[in-house]
């Protein structure tokens, strides 16, 4: 069933064109004096995503943003207040949106469960919405496309079934009465979206080979980065390709092109051997959006795949493929050992603060916690035991990620731990930063501000073990970790 959420655009190269305003203005009630925040993804094969803009709202709950945009641009974008996120919005060059985020109280002292991401979504609507309108078009699509799914599957929400195999004869129907539905609708990305969607059902149910959807979808079209249907009908039609779907390429001739002798000019020549990627920039997007998958193969040498990406980013002659290029490099390593980790500053309930200053001298094994969860607390217990052990050779420190501060203050009164305890300071962006999704999560950061282990070992599922293995055995002390 076809579902968009969460998206946004890779910003083309255009034309040279003279750039137009583009204003967003809105009401967020419940959400006064806090921020809103819009992001963008940098592309649709990473899901790389950048914070666009960021705007106060103001006592009375009203926001605005301005965006300068080429003409025939479109962003495909999306709002965060707290960590609380919208669905998509289409962002036109030139128009002005007006909306409304429905009545939330963002700042309810009693929600204690609010995990990043949370599943509860920013609604919105557009006030005095046009019917022509992009974001229009597209929600009135869905529409008609989720309909058919429906009636032509004979689904009951809620109820597994074997998906049946839909006939060439009534998808071309479908296409046929939404073409005849938004005639009107004189819109090149909404024309491509729909089209794009379509293209996805016949490739989801085979309607023909893939040689047949090649020829109607992508021979001799360009590749149209800033459609996210596009992008996702692509990807589906390359996953795998090339050691599972194509039958023309020697898969164990990439092998040694990676993990022997890396080499990309012939790796690219072989992959010109199927003909569906007889087209240089299709090929070479291919050839990225299957190394993505890669990466997480055993068999594949993440080294040698890193250097071959890398090599891509520099010499292709493609700027937006360069750029997934290394938005891919940097989204598979950002949280390697050795890497940077990223401006620290907390804060505890007597007004202490932590920062990158702090990690100095000696390895710092942080926890990001809850305070309203009981394996949390747990794992706090557990980390105490631990400190008492390691605590000449490590630093320990906790972090409280709940949004109301004052929550860490009656925890510490229940409960007392042998290390410091702070409190993340609502800062939003740091935790995006640091991909916090659940807790517990440990870290292992070293004296000069890199990460070890960015996701370590919990106290009572092994970190003791690890700082045996790397540190200087400490005295025997009998601890209990709760096993």
């Amino acid at each position: 069933m076809k579902t968009v959420i969460f998206l946004a655009i890779f910003f083309a190269i255009l034309p040279l064109s003279h750039a137009l305003k583009t204003k967003l203005e809105g009401v967020a009630p419940g959400a006064e004096n806090l921020k809103i925040r819009l992001y963008i993804w940098d592309d649709f094969i990473t899901y790389k995503e950048s914070l666009l803009l960021q705007s106060d709202i103001d006592k009375d709950g009203k926001f605005s943003f301005e965006i300068e945009l080429h003409r025939g641009e479109v962003l495909t974008g999306f709002f965060r207040i707290m960590n609380f996120q919208s669905p998509e919005i289409y962002i036109e060059a030139g128009k002005e949106y007006s909306l409304a985020i429905d009545t939330f109280d963002y700042k309810d002292p009693n929600r204690v469960f609010i995990p990043h991401m949370s599943n509860i979504e920013l609604k919105y609507k557009f006030i005095d919405e046009d019917s022509s309108d992009i974001n229009a078009l597209i929600k009135a699509f869905n529409i008609e496309f989720n309909s058919f799914f429906v009636k032509e599957l004979n689904l009951v929400p809620g109820v597994r079934q074997v998906a049946k195999r839909l006939p060439k004869s009534k998808i071309d129907s479908f296409e046929r009465a939404m073409n005849e539905k938004f005639k009107y609708a004189d819109n090149l990305f909404f024309s491509n979206y729909m089209k794009y969607a379509i293209a996805e059902m016949h490739l989801g149910f085979r309607t023909c080979g893939m040689e047949c959807i090649y020829g109607m979808y992508l021979y001799r079209k360009p590749i149209l980065y800033d459609n996210i249907q596009y992008m996702t009908f692509f990807s589906q039609f390359y996953q795998d390709f090339i050691f599972t779907v194509s039958k023309k390429i020697p898969g164990n001739a990439i092998m040694r092109n990676i993990n022997l002798y890396p080499n990309l000019n012939h790796i690219l020549d072989t992959l010109g051997k199927d003909t569906l990627l007889k087209n240089e920039l299709i090929r070479e997007a291919v050839l990225l959006l299957n190394m993505r998958d890669w990466y997480a193969n055993p068999y594949i040498n993440k080294k040698n795949l890193l250097k071959l990406m890398q090599d891509y980013a520099r010499t292709t002659k493609f700027d937006l493929q360069a750029r997934i290029a290394k938005n891919m490099i940097f989204m598979l390593t950002r949280f390697q050992e050795g890497k940077l980790v990223p401006e620290f500053h907390f804060e505890n309930i007597d007004g202490e603060v932590f920062t990158n200053d702090s990690l100095n001298s000696k390895p710092t094994y942080i926890m990001f916690f809850n305070t309203w969860s009981k394996p949390c607390l747990s794992e706090l217990q557990a980390m105490d035991q631990i400190e008492k052990l390691w605590g000449d050779s490590v630093r320990f420190v906790a972090v409280s990620m709940d949004q109301e501060p004052l929550k860490l203050y009656y925890f510490l009164d229940e409960h007392s731990f042998s290390f410091p305890v702070f409190h993340y300071g609502n800062n939003y962006l740091l935790e995006e930063e640091l991909s916090l999704r659940s807790f517990p999560h440990c870290m292992l950061i070293d004296e000069n501000e890199k990460y070890i282990m960015h996701t370590a070992y919990l106290p009572s599922e092994g970190i003791h073990e690890y700082f045996q293995k790397m540190y200087a055995p400490p005295e025997e002390k009998e601890i209990d970790l709760g096993n």
